[in-house]
């Protein structure tokens, strides 16, 4: 039980916030609409009856479909549109739907991907879009929730009135219903462009929505580098004793030239790829080709 809540802790805690925020919001929409009524010489209502109420239903729905809409664009756009310096952003060179291969799909999959990765025809097509899918549908219900919602406190409205009910299509066309959505949508895009661009330059230490508190302002890669080596893993025991130490050594060499690269803000070149080579020529061999010395630096290396 302890390892369930650990492992799904972020799940769980943002289900709970969501519940208390939610009942929240239904006591005191309730007073409130108590409060109206009493003004206006009306009924009060019960808890139950106000929660399924349009006037409950439409304030609930213009929040949800907003946020669906903000997280279907994210997804959707970032898929092309790039951020320099941002974690929010795909590294610059990696624009569009990328190969196969870096997506792990058809004969790249892995062993434990996905069974609908390892497929060809509609069913891979659906799967490697089936978030945005989710998301698109998600939004286009709640934004319909919203409108039926509206409608009926809109009618409602009108009768007090004395006047007459509209249909759908002509309340989807009303000053108030677009003013009631774009007041959610701006809302939305001021808060993902501002994490967008507050993220080049801020950290929060910790989170993965944050790169690392050391990263340059120009580092878009959310992923960091993998460390800088000091040893290399044990090569495949088939190899003979004399290639182990070869290849031990070579790979601590290659590792620490990439390393010395980086840190002179370059990729890895031609010269650092010769290093292993111009190693081994330059020492001398022992029985069986083993390298008895090496620059210093490399003589306490652990194989």
């Amino acid at each position: 039980m302890r390892r369930f809540l650990r492992d799904n802790s972020m799940s769980i805690v943002f289900l709970m916030l969501f519940l208390a925020a939610l009942c929240g919001q239904a006591i005191a929409g309730h007073a409130e609409f108590n409060e109206l009524a009493d003004r206006h010489g009306g009924p009060h209502v019960s808890l139950v009856s106000y929660v399924f109420s349009s006037d409950f239903g439409g304030a609930v729905m213009e929040n949800w479909q907003s946020e669906y809409l903000q997280f279907t664009l994210f997804i959707l756009l970032t898929v092309w549109l790039l951020q320099r310096g941002s974690p929010e952003s795909k590294e610059l060179d990696k624009a569009g739907l990328e190969s196969d291969k870096a997506q792990k799909v058809g004969p790249h999959a892995q062993q434990n991907s996905p069974r609908w990765a390892k497929v060809e025809g509609i069913r891979r097509t659906l799967y490697e879009n089936s978030l945005v899918l989710v998301m698109t549908t998600f939004w286009l219900g709640t934004w319909l929730a919203q409108s039926v919602t509206g409608l009926v406190q809109y009618n409602s409205e009108r009768l007090d009135h004395r006047e007459d009910p509209v249909s759908w299509a002509h309340y989807i066309t009303t000053p108030g219903f677009w003013e009631n959505t774009l007041e959610n949508w701006q809302s939305e895009f001021l808060a993902v462009g501002s994490m967008t661009i507050l993220a080049v330059y801020l950290r929060q230490r910790g989170s993965p929505e944050s790169k690392p508190v050391g990263a340059p302002h120009s580092a878009t890669s959310p992923r960091p580098a993998a460390p800088c080596a000091t040893g290399s893993s044990s090569p495949p025991s088939s190899s003979p004793p004399s290639a182990l130490v070869q290849q031990a050594v070579h790979s601590v060499v290659r590792s620490r030239a990439a390393c010395r690269a980086r840190a002179r803000g370059r990729a890895p070149g031609r010269d650092d790829r010769l290093a292993p080579e111009r190693l081994r020529r330059g020492t001398g061999a022992g029985p069986a080709g083993v390298r008895r010395a090496g620059p210093p630096a490399l003589r306490g290396a652990r194989v």
